[in-house]
């Protein structure tokens, strides 16, 4: 009897692991699938880059120096000019080793930072030190990020912070000005990244500048003070993704009006 008990708890026991290993065994095979998408070249990982920050982690192999070492990830622009991505790198293991992130294009070509230009690539320093680099990067375009930890052996755990802020309209100036009777005409010189401008006038010797939006470059100012001598100043707008984006005001200029 006691035979027979012990031979039934055993089978109960190993058809409880068998169960067991057919609930995990997928688990694991999703895991180890994802984990070698990163790993393959043909097969990175997409990454979402947003206004907010996007956080990436990971460990990398040192050790063969084969593409088994890397991890890839690949992201596509926005189809919008005028963006800037900042980019953060943070080694978390205190070790000695460098963990090298590099940035590259569609055709393979090498992304430098807007701070390094080409002496440097994107990297890690020795440590737990960070590295943030920004780039100007081309709109609606694949991008790659390949990781490697060297020269020492084993595992090492690495984190990214990933994101774009949109940039400011470039300083306007006012090509040319003209008196007219109790008015003045002023023309704006077109400004990069500008969806409007803004113009902003005062009497001389006054504090109160008067600030009027507008969408063309020749703008005239009336029902003015006859006689008087006026300041003015103008700055591009820019407005994307439900933001509005000023740049700095132009040199001031005088009118006497009419």
């Amino acid at each position: 009897m006691n035979t027979d008990k012990t031979r039934k708890n055993r089978i109960a026991t190993m058809l409880f692991a068998v169960i067991v290993m057919i609930a995990i065994i997928p688990f694991f095979c999703a895991h180890a699938r994802s984990h070698a998408a990163a790993h393959n070249i043909s097969e990175p990982e997409t990454i979402s880059i947003t206004e907010k920050t996007t956080t990436v982690t990971g460990t990398t192999v040192i050790g063969n120096f084969n593409v088994d070492d890397f991890d890839y990830y690949k992201f596509t622009t926005p189809d919008v000019d005028g963006i800037t991505y900042t980019f953060t790198s943070v080694n978390v293991e205190n070790n000695n080793h460098t963990v090298s992130c590099i940035l590259s294009d569609e055709q393979g070509e090498v992304v430098y930072s807007e701070e390094n230009g080409i002496n440097s690539s994107w990297a890690y320093e020795y440590g737990t030190a960070s590295r943030k680099s920004t780039f100007k990067l081309k709109k609606n375009s694949t991008y790659y990020i390949s990781v490697q930890a060297y020269p020492t052996q084993g595992e090492f755990d690495y984190k990214m912070t990933l994101k774009y802020s949109y940039d400011k309209p470039a300083k306007a100036s006012i090509k040319s000005k003209k008196a007219k009777k109790k008015a003045f005409t002023v023309k704006i010189g077109a400004a990069k990244l500008a969806t409007g401008y803004e113009i902003a006038y005062r009497v001389k010797g006054t504090s109160k500048w008067k600030t009027k939006k507008v969408s063309k470059k020749t703008v005239t100012i009336k029902k003015l003070k006859s006689k008087k001598t006026y300041q003015v100043r103008v700055r591009a707008i820019r407005k994307v993704a439900g933001k509005t984006l000023k740049g700095k005001w132009s040199k001031t200029k005088t009118i006497k009006v009419k």
